[in-house]
């Protein structure tokens, strides 16, 4: 994941450590996507949502610029400044409104995604993929292998 990292310094660590994917999720531009489409890897851009109920169109409207650049979509609670990792949700209900309006639309889900309410989560939203960061932190900032597991284990179950 980047935050606000040109395209040189993100083809650096694609040089260094290799990744097959590039997730952007600053305050980037959708005009400035050449510049990481030019590093040959699929997009994941961050879309910050609000919490609360929007509509199908509210959502498309900032979802669209991304996927139409051909970026792969990851919706996340927005988090101001922090840019995620803050254990906010997203309203899923809306999520699963717009999801079914523009069914074409490849997206992945976080924010305050957890063990607990994984499966919810899924279930409500429609979503077919889901990120996670600090809801399997245990203590805050460090990864935790019992809630990682549970998480994958709570995710699979609930696609069946």
């Amino acid at each position: 994941m980047f935050v606000n990292k040109p395209a040189d310094q993100i083809r650096r660590v694609i040089d260094t450590v290799g990744l097959d994917a590039i997730q952007l999720h600053g305050d980037e531009l959708v005009t400035d996507i050449a510049g990481w489409v030019d590093l040959g890897l699929p997009l994941i851009r961050a879309v910050k949502i609000p919490g609360h109920k929007l509509t199908a169109r509210e959502i498309e409207d900032r979802v669209r610029p991304w996927t139409d650049a051909g970026c792969h979509v990851l919706l996340d609670a927005d988090a101001g400044s922090a840019h995620g990792g803050m254990g906010r949700s997203l309203d899923w209900d809306s999520l699963r409104g717009w999801s079914e309006q523009f069914a074409t639309v490849r997206w992945v889900l976080a924010g305050g995604l957890q063990p607990e309410n994984v499966a919810e989560a899924i279930r409500v939203s429609g979503a077919r993929s889901v990120d996670v960061a600090s809801g399997v932190e245990s203590p805050r900032g460090q990864k935790s292998a019992s809630r990682i597991t549970q998480f994958c284990e709570r995710a699979r179950n609930a696609w069946g």
